[in-house]
């Protein structure tokens, strides 16, 4: 019984990371790998240059959560997807932390919430995501040449680029 619960865990962390990553793919951002540390903990390595446009960021921030959520409970509505976004706490705080450090209007959060989640919940993205999040499983850790392999020949709506750059 406590394997099992530790194996959902970990798939959990498995799709929250794949949320991240996913994002940063669909957005063009780089990144050098994604790693899962432990039933709890994962992190996307990325590259620090260039800087990430903090609406773009917010939407990285995100995406873990609604990812993890839409796995936990797929019978959930949508509108729920991203409410564990302040339970995490990683090596640099929670998810939730480095949105507040972003310093964003308070009145961003809801748009870039349902454009996050509009963006993951996609069929044709959700199971591009699946196929992210179930590969680290097997090796606890991707590469982006790895993830980008995954996603070859794949369409990616790529709308939340445009709509969150043009706000």
């Amino acid at each position: 019984m406590e394997e099992d619960s530790i194996l959902e865990n970990m798939k959990k962390t498995a799709f929250h990371e794949a949320g991240h990553v996913f994002l940063h793919e669909l957005c063009e951002i780089p990144y050098k790998s994604v790693q899962i540390f432990s039933e709890q903990e994962g992190r996307v390595f990325g590259n620090e240059e260039p800087p990430i446009d903090p609406l773009i960021y917010a939407c990285i921030c995100f995406s873990g959560a609604v990812a993890q959520d839409k796995y936990a409970d797929p019978s959930c509505s949508p509108k729920y997807y991203g409410i564990s976004l302040q339970e995490g706490v990683g090596v640099n705080g929670s998810d939730f932390d480095q949105y507040k450090k972003l310093k964003l209007p308070e009145n961003h959060f809801l748009p870039l919430l349902d454009t996050t989640r509009k963006a993951v919940i996609d069929i044709d993205h959700w199971e591009l995501i699946s196929k992210i999040a179930n590969a680290p499983m097997e090796k606890k850790k991707l590469q982006s040449e790895e993830v980008k392999q995954i996603l070859e020949g794949s369409n990616l709506n790529r709308d939340i680029v445009e709509w969150v750059l043009a706000r």
